[in-house]
């Protein structure tokens, strides 16, 4: 699969956070300890400011959708190439490797770059996920014949994020499908199915490419 032509980013896996242009004005902390940087508005024509937050991550973080996004399924990756259903050069998404009982073929979309949560994400980032979870959303809705689509997106422990890289779910929703009731039941997909889901999201894809 060919990768979808987008913005072109300077940022790379692995390198933290990124920051706009602008100065830092104060810092505050949270109950938990953690450091905010809050930065200054930015003048007409600049990069719109960034609240940034420390990270929840161990200093020797492993990220896993760092070596998704560069097409590294070695170690405790689960899955692989197979799972991809759609590549950009900023963005990446693929079929989850764990599904709900009632929501199989669930998508996760992230962006390339290492940002950790919604607090390092830059704008015009955000604006290239949602393009990308924005098409994932129709061919799901074409290909699986669902009722409706969900996206979700958590930040820090408290917020449910379990792997430290913003990523946003793409989710296919049936009428009383009881979703936010059966996170418990969670489970490990097959890789035939993972692959499966993937080949027809890609098929549908390919064939509806503006």
């Amino acid at each position: 699969m060919q990768p979808d032509q987008g913005y072109s980013s300077s940022a790379s896996p692995h390198t933290g956070s990124r920051r706009g242009n602008s100065e830092y004005l104060d810092s505050a902390s949270d109950n938990t300890g953690r450091t905010y940087s809050i930065e200054r508005r930015p003048h007409p024509g600049e990069r719109e400011t960034i609240v940034s937050a420390s990270t929840y991550a161990p200093p020797d973080y492993n990220c896993p959708f760092c070596r998704i996004a560069r097409s590294d399924f070695s170690g405790r990756v689960i899955g692989g190439a197979e799972a991809d259903v759609l590549r950009t050069p900023d963005v990446t998404a693929f079929v989850g490797s764990h599904w709900w009982p009632r929501n199989e073929g669930s998508v996760i979309v992230i962006p390339n770059a290492h940002f950790e949560s919604i607090f390092d994400l830059p704008a015009e980032a955000a604006a290239q996920i949602h393009r990308v979870a924005q098409r994932v959303a129709v061919a799901m809705s074409h290909v699986y014949r669902c009722d409706g689509i969900s996206t979700r997106q958590h930040n820090g422990p408290g917020g449910g994020q379990e792997v430290w890289h913003y990523h946003l779910h793409v989710l296919p929703r049936w009428r009383n499908d009881r979703l936010y009731e059966r996170t418990p039941e969670r489970y490990r997909a097959p890789p035939d199915e993972r692959a499966h889901r993937a080949a027809l999201l890609r098929e549908h894809l390919d064939s509806n490419r503006a």
